[in-house]
């Protein structure tokens, strides 16, 4: 088949999609999935985000259907899907790593039960816990 076949089936598939066929959304992914998860594999680098990303892809996809012109559709699906890999990105950036096991970001936990446990090397946990009401600990 050739490449434009390809895309005039696409945008079948999605023309199909935008009218209330919700079973073309098989026939979207079994069509698009390998390319889409290669593209976001492209962006994010890992498989796990970019299998996050291509299920993030596909949801945006059914979500603004109704705004596809009728044409192009992969060009359609890829830019939806290129902005979700870019948005994960930025996520990451603003992301900051948290050790949970460091003693100073114990105060991160809002239950003291699912704190890490904490080294007292010098007893001073043992004498707090003692010493002060559980709030305070």
């Amino acid at each position: 088949m050739s490449e434009n076949s390809q895309q005039l089936i696409l945008d079948e598939i999605l023309i199909s999609l935008k009218n209330g066929d919700n079973h073309a959304m098989d026939a979207l992914y079994e069509k698009t999935n390998k390319r889409l998860l290669a593209i976001c594999y492209g962006y994010l680098r890992s498989l796990p985000k970019a299998e996050d990303a291509l299920h993030d892809s596909y949801v945006k996809i059914f979500e603004n259907v109704n705004t596809f012109k009728g044409k192009n559709g992969y060009n359609w699906v890829y830019t939806i899907c290129k902005n979700v890999c870019l948005n994960y990105i930025k996520k990451q950036k603003r992301e900051v790593a948290t050790n949970l096991d460091d003693e100073e970001n114990a105060y991160l936990f809002t239950d003291y039960a699912d704190a890490p446990t904490l080294k007292d090397e010098s007893g001073v946990l043992k004498i707090a816990e003692k010493v002060l009401n559980f709030q305070e600990y």
